[in-house]
């Protein structure tokens, strides 16, 4: 695979989930997205796209964390 292949598909991927409505899977297509363009930023040894991007996937995962804890908690109230 080229790697500039990689760069369009990881663009096409954040891209994607910026037009979603669904918070959850917006956040899991632009975790796929910004884990691809961190890739990416290391084979091209761009220290700044990687680095953008890998903060970007653990704000994602904080936030994919979040989501499952507010909607176990959400549940948790409904049947007490």
């Amino acid at each position: 695979m080229e790697v500039t292949f990689l760069g369009y598909i990881a663009s096409a991927f954040i891209i994607l989930s910026l037009l979603m409505k669904n918070i959850k899977l917006l956040r899991y297509v632009n975790l796929l997205g910004c884990s691809l363009y961190a890739i990416y930023g290391l084979i091209i040894q761009s220290w700044p796209v990687f680095a953008m991007n890998f903060i970007c996937v653990g704000i994602n995962l904080y936030r994919i964390y979040t989501l499952k804890y507010e909607n176990k908690k959400l549940n948790k109230e409904n049947y007490l």
